[in-house]
């Protein structure tokens, strides 16, 4: 019996390279010190950077905000905000681990399919999602 399934794409470790060189483009042009974790379709890290004198708890942040849209399919504040009348809901989601419900985590995509996910943590306002949609677009797809 022979078994097919589904291959599965990821981002590029040269994809997600000019990602994180976008990101900390448009950061710089916003002048934000920030933290930007690429994930791959399997939610494995791709690429870390962080902005001199930025915490490991902002970069944890980052990879949680990208974990958060990887597993969700969606940019993160499209979901907070959808979901942000139902308390019951955002504290139940709130709670789990590598989760993060803030604004700042997108999808890296090609055309449907998810290929990994950005998240982006440091930023004031709306710094870190306008950086990490930013990023996003590098890719071009």
């Amino acid at each position: 019996m022979t078994l097919t399934g589904r291959t599965s794409r990821t981002i590029t470790r040269d994809d997600a390279v000019r990602v994180v060189r976008a990101a900390l483009t448009e950061a710089g042009r916003q002048g934000a010190r920030v933290s930007v974790v690429v994930l791959d379709a399997s939610g494995a890290v791709t690429a870390v950077v962080r902005d001199d004198g930025v915490t490991e708890t902002v970069t944890a942040i980052a990879r949680a905000k990208a974990n958060t849209a990887l597993t969700l399919r969606t940019a993160t504040a499209d979901f907070v905000r959808a979901i942000s009348a139902n308390t019951t809901l955002f504290t139940a989601l709130a709670a789990q681990p590598d989760i993060a419900l803030m604004p700042g985590g997108v999808p890296l995509t090609d055309s449907d399919e998810v290929l990994g996910a950005i998240g982006v943590s440091g930023g004031r306002g709306d710094q870190d999602p306008t950086i990490a949609l930013a990023a996003a677009a590098a890719l071009g797809h």
